[in-house]
């Protein structure tokens, strides 16, 4: 099992006492809003999209702010709202701003993320807040659609209430509340069925009486119509030999296709389809694992990796039976679908190690990696990690660690003490004096000093370091990283000697193991420096900074977030030293970097730009300090020269 390496935050601890009030940057480099608003391809409307006119009428005559389009899965209410927000996208519509997000769980988890003008705020807690007051800005400019909101709590329908904008919600839950005005969708007609039957199977001449009854069996629903005449295009059976085979095996919606409640019933009889769709083990091996995803594409480079390198065409296949969805950008499982495979065949987890594995490492995020790249993971990570939480496996515990880690880079702290006592309770399991058993309790160390929790940090770095001690040896990597996690508590206790103690015996087993220019001892380097820094012997913080900064640029590289924090951490002693233009000199080369990279609204990038601004001000400038700014960064951006 792979480790993860957990590293100081230094950029929070060495920046003077800030708080976020009005210091914001907004407005540096802002852009126009675009038509649409949320992240990622447009959902694009089906081929097959027949009828439906009327429903979306009846939308468009709601005149309330929180419209509710409700129905039993499969009936099409995705396909509707699609077409309207197809509609609404245009340039010529009246509907100035469109968003689309899929639900996740809960609103916050939906919003995280998918919002242009908020993608760039890493924090979970400040990212919602932003993201709400984006969206109220926009009032009733904007129209968000929400899909398969399937669970609606009372905190999110609060939530949703408290939005400016007008939503339109996906639903197959019903729910009463005096501000949601609810646009019920029925079946497709059976003339529109019959048609979409036969655009999908790509034929003229049929017998309309036999496709009306096959329709009829698939209870009118488009997404059952569709799987029906895939199925049979799939297996070249005619319309009477479908039919046959449907009458044999007792495949009948019709009956149960009012009793939206009644999953057992629907995914009984829509199960029966397997024989007919003639699914192989190799086939039903990938819809097991699938059906824990979420209803949202993934992404084609994760699905060929995850799924297709044994057999590459076995998602091609999977589609043109109708079980997966292409959307042009990536793969899905209709809510549905995933269903009716939970019910026959609920995966196990001996079935999904390969994937709980891949799914591990995609997610690790290394030294030299940005993290906010694997943001997109995270959701189809989750529900696998929670789903196998019980099987006290190795691999269980290295995807919950992973998880943890990227709640912690968000700054979601509670999260990530939730998953890393998860995997900490299978690894006790697996032996409480195992490395990577360590390595969680050092990481919830991390997480205790991040919320100010010297003591309790100080007491969870002791236990892993008595691990490393005992088990790797007093020389291991491990144990000095340790060294100097725990050097950084002290410093932020102000007990700089024991602080610089702990630096040099990390120090000294960095550079004899990992060497002089490893990211590892750069990181002991800065945090010696600070020491300095803060006991005001700057020329030693400059030399010491300086060491950690050639490793940075040549191993890193000149715009890597972590070279960004030495230039800020070298700025801050030449501020201390009151030479403000030299402070301002390195700030600049910090903050170009941060926010290209992190983003305006990234706790460090915030952190640099009140620094940065404070440096500003005293070095006695009297022109407006966010204008110089822009300036500076616009100069940059049209001489491509460093600063």
């Amino acid at each position: 099992m792979s480790s993860y390496d957990h590293k100081k935050s230094v950029e929070n601890k060495n920046a003077r006492d800030v708080h976020y009030g009005d210091n914001n940057i907004y407005h540096v480099n802002e852009k126009p809003l675009q038509k649409i608003v949320t992240i990622g391809s447009a959902p694009s409307p089906s081929k097959h999209f027949l009828g439906r006119k009327d429903d979306i009428a009846k939308i468009k005559a709601k005149s309330g702010k929180l419209i509710l389009v409700n129905g039993m899965g499969g009936i099409g209410k995705t396909e509707i709202c699609k077409n309207l927000f197809a509609e609404y996208s245009k340039t010529h519509s009246a509907v100035q701003h469109v968003g689309w997000v899929v639900f996740d769980r809960n609103l916050k988890n939906t919003l995280y993320g998918k919002f242009i003008a908020t993608r760039e705020i890493a924090d979970f807690e400040k990212n919602y807040i932003q993201t709400k007051i984006h969206i109220n800005d926009l009032s009733d400019k904007l129209v968000l659609f929400i899909d398969n909101m399937n669970e609606i709590s009372k905190e999110d329908k609060t939530e949703i209430n408290s939005l400016a904008c007008n939503v339109i919600i996906t639903s197959r839950q019903l729910t009463h509340d005096n501000n949601i005005e609810v646009v019920e969708i029925g079946v497709l007609t059976e003339d529109d069925c019959v048609s979409l039957y036969e655009e999908v199977l790509g034929r003229k001449n049929y017998d309309h009486e036999v496709v009306k009854h096959i329709v009829q069996k698939g209870a009118c629903l488009t997404l059952v119509v569709e799987l029906l005449a895939k199925t049979a295009k799939r297996a070249r059976l005619t319309d009477d030999e479908l039919l046959e085979k449907l009458n044999k095996n007792g495949f009948d919606l019709s009956e149960i296709k009012h009793t939206v409640d009644d999953d057992k019933s629907f995914n009984e009889c829509l199960s029966k389809l397997f024989d007919l769709s003639k699914i192989g083990t190799d086939e039903l091996l990938v819809l097991k694992q699938f059906s824990l995803f979420p209803p949202q594409p993934l992404d084609y480079e994760y699905a060929e990796k995850w799924f297709g390198q044994d057999n590459p065409d076995i998602l091609n296949i999977l589609i043109d039976k109708g079980w997966l969805i292409d959307t042009g950008t990536g793969i899905y499982m209709h809510h549905v679908m995933a269903d009716v495979v939970k019910y026959e065949n609920m995966p196990s987890y001996q079935e999904c190690v390969k994937l709980v594995e891949m799914l591990a490492k995609d997610l690790y995020c290394s030294e030299t990696e940005i993290f906010t790249d694997k943001l997109p993971l995270l959701p189809f990570s989750v529900p696998v990690a929670q789903r196998f939480v019980n099987d006290k496996d190795e691999n269980i515990a290295l995807l919950l660690h992973t998880i943890a880690v990227l709640y912690k880079k968000q700054s979601d702290y509670d999260k990530a003490l939730k998953y890393y006592k998860k995997a900490l309770a299978i690894k006790k399991v697996l032996g409480k004096t195992h490395p990577s058993t360590a390595t969680i309790y050092n990481n919830m160390a991390g997480v205790f000093e991040a919320q100010g929790e010297y003591s309790k940090a100080l007491e969870y770095y002791e236990k892993a370091l008595g691990i490393y001690e005992k088990v790797l040896g007093k020389t291991h990597p491990s144990t000095a990283r340790t060294y100097n996690n725990m050097a950084g508590v002290f410093k932020a206790q102000g007990e700089y000697s024991k602080a610089l103690e702990y630096c040099e015996k990390s120090l000294a087993i960095k550079e004899k193991v990992l060497g002089k220019a490893h990211p590892s001892t750069a990181r002991t380097y800065n945090n010696m420096a600070e020491v300095f820094k803060a006991q005001e012997e700057y020329s030693k913080a400059l030399e010491y900074h300086e060491k950690a900064l050639e490793i940075d640029e040549k191993v890193l590289g000149k715009t890597h977030p972590l070279t960004a924090i030495t230039y800020n951490n070298m700025a801050l002693v030449f501020a201390n030293q009151e030479n403000y233009d030299k402070a301002l000199e390195w700030y600049l080369r910090s903050i170009k970097i941060l926010l290209n990279i992190l983003g305006r609204e990234h706790p460090n990038t915030v952190t640099v730009f009140i620094n940065m601004k404070y440096a500003y001000t005293q070095s006695g400038k009297t022109s407006d300090f966010t204008t110089w700014l822009i300036a500076q960064l616009n100069k940059e951006e049209s001489t491509h020269e460093p600063i």
